[in-house]
Formats: C-alpha cells, sequence, structure tokens
C-alpha cells in the first residue's frame, strides 16, 4: 500500500519562500535557492536548475544511525534524530559557499527491512550511495516520519563534511554534531510545586516537554527548528520570572531543549492569587501547553492611593478592562495589573471596598433597563474580584436579581458607606419600596440577594436612566445626581438623603441643589457626583466652545458641604476648567457610553481630584482646592498604559498616602498605638464671611481629617474621648449648608497620649487650644481647663463639695493651662464654686447629673477612677469668664 504524503507535508512546500519561520528554513532555502549563501540547492523532487553549469559531482556514501524504537529514554543521546525516522532526504546544497546545480536529493529508507540498513547493537544502521563534490560540502537533511520521504517532517538542518578530491563518505547520527533540529509538532509541561506561599520566595522546577509528529521527544542540545516562547500571564506585579541557563525574563525564547527551566517567585506579597505560564511555537503546526500555579494565603490590603480605571474600549463596554496603577503612577506608566472584564455583559461602574475587593457594575445590554417603565433589567449584577485579580480573572462571587422581593440592579454607579454596605441603583419591594430604589446591600452579600435596606425619594422620584452619579459622605448621607423623575418631567440637581432615613420609601430630599444657572450646572452637560476628604460636594460637567473648532470641555462645580438645608440655589464655590480634558466632539458623546452622563468622569481622593478621560485614554490628577483653569498635577496616558476609552476612575482609600483622606480610626486593640481625644465648642460665636460679611454658622458639625465626629456641635458640647491617629490633625466646624471655618491645625499627638482640644475665639480669630492630660491617678481627680480668651489671667478660687469640706486652693488658672487636685478615694457629691472667694460666676451648685446632659455615663456615685474636668468658656453673653461646664471622665 503506498501512503499518501500528509496535508502537513505539503504545506510546509506550498508556503511561498518569503515566510519567515524558522522551522521551514533548511528545506525553503533549498527549494528557493538554498540555504544561507547557497543560492540553489536540492530537494525531494528537484532537481536543480540547468545555470549555471552542473556541479562536478563525485559518489560518496552516506552512513545513517538512528536509535532502536525499544531504546527508551535513558539511552537518548546528544543531538536529535528522532527514533522514529523511517527516512531521511539528503541532498547537496553547496560547495565552499558556493550553491550548487544539476544535483538532486537521496532519499533513504531507515527500516529494519529496508535495504543497506540492518542492527547494530541498540542503533539501526543503514547505508547509502550520494552525490558529493571535493570541498566544504553543507548537506540539507530532512528527516520523514514514513519511507520514501513521505509522512510528517520530524526533523531538519544542515550536515557539513569536508569531501577530498577522489570523493568520500560522512554519517547521520545523533552522535555528531550535525545542526539538525526537531520540528515540533506537540508540547507538553508541567510545574513543581504547584502552589506557592505568599511572602515567601520560592523556585518551581518546570519541565517542559517538546514532540515531533510521531510522539518522540525532541531531546539534545541542537536548536528546535522554530523556538518555544514561554510566557507567564496574570502576574501584572512582576512576582515571577522565568530562567533558562542565561536567559531571563517574564517571557524567554526555549531555542534547545531545556536542562534546568525554573520559574522564580520573589515573595511579592501582592502577587496574583495565580499565574498560567504559556508555552507556544508558531508555524504551520503551532502548538502549546500551559500549567498554572497558585499563590496560598491572603494578600495584604491594597495600599491606599492605588488607582483604578474602567476602560470601555472599543465594544461599548463588552471586553472592558480594569487598569491598576501605583499612587504615584504618571505619564506612559505600564499598570500594576489589568483584569479582563465579562465578555458577554456591558462593564458600567467600579469602586473598591476596604480590604480590596474590586466591585464591578455590569449591565446584561447597552442599556440594562426599560425604556418604557424604567425597570432595570434583571440580568444586571455586581461582580466582585479579589484583591489580587489580574488577567481573565473570574469574580469570586456576584450580586444578582432576587426574585422574592423583586429586587433588580441597576449598578451604573457604586459606592460603600461607612460600615462598608454596597450603595447602588435597583428597584425593590424591600422596607415597602415599590419599584426603582437606592439599594443598600450588607458587606459580603453575595448570589440573588435582597438588599438590607432600601429608599427612594417621594418627589421628584428616581426613574432609570436618570441618574448619572453617587456618593456617600462620612457619616452615611447618600448624594444622587442626575435626571429624576416628576409628573410634569425631569427636575435636574443633586438631591440628599440623610442615613437616617435609608428604609424610607418615600423620602423628601433633605438638600437640592439644582442645575441651572445659578449653580452653573446644565442639564445634558452634567455627569457624576464625588465628595472630598472636606465633605465639598464635586459635580462633573462640561461645557461646549464655539470658538473655532467646537469642543467639549471638561469642568468641575464644588460647593458647599453637607446633606442638609433645602434647596441650595446659590454659585458653586469655585470651579474648576479641567486643562487637557476636552474634545472636538462638542457633544462629548461616545459610542462606548451608549448612557448619557459619564463624562468627565470624576472620582474625589482627599483634595484630589481625579478624572478619566475617555476621548484623550488618560486619567488626569486636579488640585481641587484650586478653581480657574487647572493644569493636571500627573497626566497618565501612553501606549504602556492600557487605557482604552475609561469612563470610570477609583482610588483606595487610607491616610498613609499624601492625597489620602485621614480618618478616624476604631479603637486599637492596642491603646499604645493611638491617641486618645475628645473636642469641645468654645467659642461662643461661630461666624464665616459670606460675600464679604460675618454670617452665623450656627450649630454646626465637626469634621476631624475629614471624618464626622460630632453632627451637633453647639456652644458647649463636649465630645467623648476616641482613638486618633498620631500626629497633626485637620480640624474644621461646618454648617448645614457648607459654610465653614477652618480648618485649622492640631499640634501632633502622640500615640498612648490623651488630649482635649477646644474651639476657642471670635470671629476672625478662632484658634485651637490643646491641653495634654495628665495620667490617671488612683483616686477620683478635679481637672480644671483654661479655655477662656478673654481672661487669660484669673483666680478662680476655692471648689467645695456640697458637704461644705473645703479643698485647697488651685490659684490661678491661666489660659491654655490645664490644673488638677485630687478629690480623695470616693465622692459621693459634688458641688463647685468658682470665682473669688465664695462668690460664684456660674450661679450657684453644680453636681454630677448636671455637668452633662448628653454624657449617658454621668451617675452617682463619683467613683475613685473617675475624675470631672471643668471647663472655663467665654459665655455667649458676653461674660468675661463663666460659665463652668463640666464633663464626667471614668
Amino acid at each position: 500500500m503506498t501512503r499518501a504524503i500528509p496535508h502537513s507535508l505539503f504545506s510546509l512546500f506550498n508556503r511561498s519562500c518569503g515566510i519567515a519561520l524558522r522551522v521551514l528554513i533548511p528545506f525553503l532555502l533549498a527549494a528557493c535557492g538554498g540555504t544561507p549563501n547557497t543560492p540553489n540547492g536540492p530537494t525531494v523532487g528537484s532537481p536543480g536548475g540547468p545555470n549555471p553549469p552542473p556541479t562536478q559531482l563525485l559518489g560518496g556514501q552516506v552512513t545513517v544511525v538512528v536509535p532502536l524504537r525499544s531504546t527508551g529514554r535513558n539511552a537518548r543521546r546528544p543531538d536529535y534524530l528522532s527514533k522514529n525516522t523511517e527516512s531521511l532526504s539528503i541532498g547537496l546544497a553547496s560547495v565552499n559557499g558556493n550553491g550548487v546545480t544539476g544535483v538532486g536529493a537521496t532519499v533513504v529508507d531507515i527500516t529494519r527491512k529496508s535495504p543497506g540498513c540492518k542492527s547494530s547493537g541498540t542503533n539501526l544502521v543503514c547505508q547509502a550511495t550520494l552525490s558529493v563534490a571535493a570541498g566544504d560540502d553543507v548537506f540539507n537533511v530532512i528527516a520523514y516520519e514514513w519511507p520514501g520521504a513521505t509522512g510528517d517532517v520530524l526533523a531538519a538542518g544542515t550536515v557539513e563534511k569536508q569531501i577530498p578530491q577522489g570523493g568520500g563518505g560522512f554519517s547521520v547520527s545523533d552522535r555528531l554534531s550535525i545542526d539538525v533540529g526537531g520540528v515540533i509538532a506537540k508540547l507538553s509541561m508541567t510545574a513543581k510545586p504547584t502552589s506557592v506561599t505568599r511572602g515567601k520566595p520560592a523556585a518551581i522546577t518546570v519541565a517542559l516537554g517538546a514532540f515531533d509528529a510521531s510522539g518522540a521527544e525532541i531531546v539534545g542540545p541542537s536548536d528546535f527548528e522554530s523556538p518555544i516562547t514561554l510566557a507567564i500571564e496574570g502576574d501584572a506585579n512582576g512576582a515571577f520570572s522565568l530562567q533558562n541557563g542565561g536567559a531571563k525574563g517574564s517571557t524567554i525564547s526555549v531555542v534547545r531543549p531545556a536542562n534546568r527551566l525554573v520559574l522564580l517567585y520573589d515573595g511579592t506579597t501582592q502577587a496574583p492569587a495565580s499565574i498560567t505560564l504559556q508555552a507556544s511555537v508558531s508555524g504551520p503546526n503551532a502548538a502549546s501547553a500551559s500549567a498554572k500555579v497558585s499563590v496560598s494565603g491572603t494578600p495584604p490590603p491594597v495600599p491606599p492611593g492605588t488607582i483604578y480605571a474602567l476602560n470601555a474600549g472599543t465594544r461599548g463596554g463588552l471586553r472592558a478592562t480594569v487598569t491598576v496603577y501605583d499612587g504615584k503612577a504618571n505619564a506612559n506608566a505600564a499598570p500594576l495589573r489589568t483584569i479582563n472584564l465579562s465578555k458577554s455583559l456591558y462593564a458600567r461602574s467600579i469602586a473598591v471596598d476596604a480590604t480590596g475587593n474590586l466591585y464591578v457594575g455590569y449591565l446584561d445590554n447597552a442599556q440594562g433597563f426599560s425604556s418604557v417603565n424604567g425597570t432595570p433589567d434583571l440580568g444586571n449584577e455586581v461582580a466582585v474580584y479579589s484583591p489580587a485579580a489580574s488577567g481573565n480573572a473570574t469574580p469570586s462571587y456576584t450580586i444578582s436579581s432576587d426574585s422574592h422581593t423583586s429586587s433588580a440592579l441597576f449598578p451604573i454607579a457604586l459606592a460603600f458607606d461607612p460600615a462598608g454596605d454596597l450603595v447602588t441603583y435597583g428597584a425593590t419591594t424591600v422596607d415597602a419600596n415599590t419599584g426603582d430604589a437606592v439599594l443598600v446591600y450588607a458587606a459580603g452579600s453575595k448570589g440573588a440577594v435582597a438588599p438590607a435596606h432600601a429608599w427612594s425619594f417621594s418627589s421628584p422620584t428616581l426613574r432609570y436612566a436618570g441618574p448619572t452619579g453617587l456618593a456617600v459622605d462620612s457619616a452615611g448621607n447618600f448624594y444622587v445626581n442626575g435626571a429624576l423623575h416628576t409628573a410634569l418631567g425631569p427636575s435636574y440637581g443633586i438631591f440628599t438623603n440623610t442615613v437616617q432615613n435609608v428604609g424610607n420609601p418615600s423620602v423628601a430630599p433633605a438638600r437640592t441643589i439644582p442645575w441651572d444657572t445659578k449653580t452653573q450646572l446644565t442639564p445634558g452637560e452634567v455627569s457624576g457626583v464625588s465628595l472630598d476628604s472636606s465633605g465639598e460636594i464635586f459635580a462633573g460637567n462640561y461645557t461646549v466652545v464655539q470658538k473655532g473648532t467646537p469642543q467639549c470641555q471638561a469642568r468641575a462645580n464644588v460647593y458647599a458641604s453637607g446633606a442638609t438645608g433645602g434647596t441650595t440655589d446659590l454659585a458653586p464655590l469655585r470651579s474648576l476648567t479641567l486643562g487637557g480634558v476636552s474634545t472636538t466632539n462638542a457633544q462629548c458623546f461616545s459610542p462606548s457610553n451608549p448612557l448619557a452622563g459619564f463624562y468627565p468622569a470624576i472620582f474625589a481622593f482627599g483634595t484630589t481630584l481625579f478624572v478619566a478621560d475617555e476621548f484623550g485614554n488618560a486619567v488626569d490628577a486636579f488640585d481641587g482646592n484650586t478653581g480657574g483653569t487647572v493644569n493636571p498635577s500627573k497626566h497618565i496616558a501612553g501606549t504602556s498604559t492600557g487605557l482604552a476609552a475609561p469612563i470610570g476612575v477609583y482610588v483606595t482609600q487610607g491616610k498613609t498616602h499624601a492625597d489620602a483622606p485621614a480618618t478616624t480610626p476604631a479603637p486599637s486593640s492596642s491603646p499604645s498605638t493611638q491617641a486618645q481625644v475628645r473636642y469641645v465648642e468654645g467659642a461662643p460665636t461661630l461666624e464665616t464671611k459670606v460675600n464679604g460679611v460675618a454670617v452665623p454658622l450656627g450649630t454646626s458639625f465637626l469634621s476631624v481629617n475629614g471624618t464626622t465626629i460630632a453632627s451637633q456641635f453647639a456652644w458647649g458640647n463636649i465630645t467623648q474621648f476616641a482613638p486618633a491617629p498620631p500626629g497633626t490633625q485637620t480640624v474644621r466646624i461646618i454648617d448645614s449648608l457648607g459654610y465653614s471655618i477652618g480648618p485649622f491645625k492640631t499640634p501632633a499627638f502622640a500615640a498612648g497620649s490623651s488630649y482635649s482640644v477646644v474651639l476657642a475665639g471670635s470671629y476672625p480669630h478662632y484658634h485651637l487650644l490643646t491641653f495634654q492630660e495628665p495620667k490617671p491617678s488612683a483616686g477620683a481627680t478635679l481637672a480644671v481647663y483654661g479655655a477662656s480668651p478673654s481672661r487669660p489671667s484669673a483666680d478662680y478660687g476655692r471648689f467645695v463639695a456640697s458637704s461644705g469640706t473645703g479643698f485647697k486652693k488651685l490659684g490661678a488658672v491661666r489660659l491654655g493651662k490645664l490644673s488638677t487636685t485630687s478629690l480623695g478615694a470616693s465622692v459621693s457629691n459634688f458641688g463647685a464654686y468658682v470665682g473669688t472667694g465664695t462668690t460664684p460666676i456660674t450661679g450657684g451648685k453644680i453636681t454630677l447629673r448636671s455637668v452633662d446632659s448628653f454624657d449617658r455615663r454621668n451617675a452617682l456615685p463619683f467613683h475613685n477612677v473617675g475624675r470631672i474636668s471643668l471647663f472655663l468658656l467665654d459665655s455667649s453673653g458676653g461674660s468675661t469668664a463663666g460659665p463652668v461646664f463640666g464633663i464626667f471622665d471614668e
């Protein structure tokens, strides 16, 4: 039976000579003009060209030695000639560097039954005659799987031999230093161990096997006919590298069978959960193999200030990506890692929680809602990716619609409240809602789950796709931006809901910033909303510039902080024209975003405003404290960034980054790592300048490092001690409309120490008095704080108990000074006369129950583990000293 030449062989010879595939070089050059520097050379079926004159040929002999099939792996020797070779094509290609003509190739069959073949030990030895020429000869050699130069090509290369004037012979075997490389048809790869421990460097042995078309493994030091490309996939942080001899990197070329191929892990704690080794060979017989290595252990939190960009790409959010950058990234910076998102869902929003999990809001089609009644599609979802996710990572879990409560998501915006709950848009019957609402999912919610709470405005109402943005402040109040719905048409603005109404299905907006000429916000030209560390409200918007070529110029308007105050139809505090963020598309419409209101996408981080520029393929950062035309402080753009129509940006929070809004942390398990601080409102009248006029703020809230410490901070209020990070703190007093005094800076707090901070003074001279508290004593004590600026030095007299027992006179209590005295082991009742002698400034006796009505810990008796603090504050009535205000300290 005649064996047919397989398609793979025909494909080798039917390709043009210009194809740069190394696997074809030896015989393609022969067929199209010879090996390097050899213009002509023979192949099977080609006798050579007629010009130049035929080469003077001599008779020669070739001896071919191949290992027997039964020799196995242990008998393999250097240089490759497959044990499954059944024929060779051998032909003279050049003599002394010159091409040859008139020379045909000789086919040598190599089987036990072939003429001229016999077994010799563990080898099969075959002899045949062929044409040679005197001089330095180069012969083309092609090894085939079947006799008669048919079947798959197993190897190809050249043999060099010095031929004397009288002719001669040579050998082809796997013992000689011949350049015959195996043609790879299949790859295999394993990695051991298959897992490494996060944070511990490791070396992983990689076994990479290359096989010819007959299934024989290609071994020996000769080069493969086409090299293997070996690459690490899914390692954006560069935690892994490959090493093979002197070659090292994330991608290497393996040109010959490897003796020691190693995958190195450098111990980076931000390594991905797993990586994939991918081996591939190009060419007509392309082959590939892969191996996975996982990283055990929980990665550390994502560093504060890490920048995430959502890239819509070219398909409107299908096959979108998230690129992640170091907080210091700028210019043409490569991402730390790239997460490839869903191929079937449209990515619309991103957010990152406190543990570093990435949340992606997906719509099931380009719109994601019913245009008839505004209800969200049931196929919308929020996917949650692990902190180290990269490459083609799959979500750790998803949050999807819940049929039991008619809950569906419309996640065009995502945010987190102070408790870590996810806040987004959708519809539900939870909390007696009847349709579209803001949904609050408890931290850790997974699968088809109902929201923990939901709320909606009574008028105007939510209806999709009207909202364009969503934000939550440090107190948990909600800010909704966009076009809401009324019976008479759209109602445009920024609308707020206080945290107390989170389960209310019909709440009136606590504050409305309408879009109009006063606020300088135009319907159709407003995007998202974000809050900086002081609570100031940033609204993204743009304006169309008509000079010359019309262009769309991105802007951000800033409004006073505060979630209450009714309608505040006022001019912005300032407006930022975002330099460099513009486009000649005057409608600011991108086909990558069928939903309106995405341009520019903004995110306030501390006092820095980050902007995603989908038209410029950039992420920019601007100083949010400035106004007018602002140039970016950083501009991430370029071919290395991976940015592709970014429609969203998110920056992870934390006080360790220079731009991060510092927050007051929860009590530490190790108090020595924190300071303990309380704040006192001791200024009789709080005023700030509005249009050049001093305007009272009234009862305001206290903001420390961007976090609300007290929501009702009126004159005489004293907060409880709370942990605070060591170092300088930033304090602001802000009213419900966002007008404020400050910011003030405290002295640097020391870890393990306690402080009382008093706001004192009057407009325009306000300042902070800081008292470092003495260490607790064994008995009950009285502490008196000199906090009256109008009385810098005063003798406040004698403090007495109600029984009339006198305590020693404290002497002069001066501004900014703290005096203490012991009250003994226990006091059942306590009264204080403050003033000269026995004349009370305060007008009477103070008992513990009357010291501070806001302090639930006030109770008799006054135990020896406690202390009473008396703050000597200026009164709102103009008194030069009193009253005395106190608080009971446990």
